[in-house]
């Protein structure tokens, strides 16, 4: 899949990098994952055969294990569920909820790694929350709370000021009254998914 699909009774959207987006109905949307390849935001000419199969299948895995934690917008994947004109696509598709977008971006640490690994060595502290001495390369972090967790750094694409706070940071895009409700929702979202992805990981 190069070039968005005409699907019948659908109509298209937007396309990303790697999906596609399509209208469903007035309540929910399609979302199609291609064999495109992207590098710095250019999409290349080269396709990885399958690929949108395994970044559904990723999706799905994710939110289907997180989803007593935190709801989500997907509806369905099997092609029984999808659109008539889009159930060939079963596998690389998925019908989603159309949902009013929270403008946050944040970024959890799980591990002690890359930047975060550097910033430890030269400070003792990620993201400027100090961490306990003698931590090794690709150590699972504390929690700020004790248990194992993650503290929060920013996405190096955000633009514009960030919003700190003790146990993460976090960037809001445009401000949403009242600031500090959704702080505190969306920090305990966070650590909670980090921690049951961590827990995974491991099992």
């Amino acid at each position: 899949m190069t070039t968005p699909a005409t699907l019948e009774g659908l109509r298209h959207l937007a396309s990303g990098k790697v999906r596609d987006l399509y209208e469903v109905d007035d309540r929910h949307l399609l979302l199609v994952a291609s064999d495109r390849i992207s590098a710095f935001d250019v999409v290349l000419d080269d396709q990885v055969p399958a690929k949108g199969e395994v970044l559904t299948g990723l999706t799905r895995f994710w939110l289907e294990l997180l989803g007593d934690l935190v709801p989500n917008h997907l509806a369905g994947w099997r092609a029984s569920e999808l659109p008539a004109g889009a159930r060939h696509l079963a596998g690389r598709a998925m019908l989603v909820r159309r949902l009013q977008m929270l403008p946050v971006e944040c970024v959890a640490r799980g591990y002690l790694a890359g930047s975060g690994w550097k910033d430890y060595q030269a400070t003792g502290a990620v993201c400027g929350i100090p961490l306990p001495r003698g931590l090794r390369q690709a150590d699972r972090l504390p929690a700020p709370d004790g248990e194992r967790g993650a503290p929060g750094a920013p996405s190096e694409g955000v633009e514009g000021g960030s919003v700190q706070i003790a146990r993460g940071i976090l960037h809001l895009a445009d401000p949403i009254p009242p600031l500090e409700q959704a702080e505190e929702c969306v920090l305990q979202d966070l650590l909670g998914l980090v921690t049951v992805a961590g827990d995974q990981a491991e099992a």
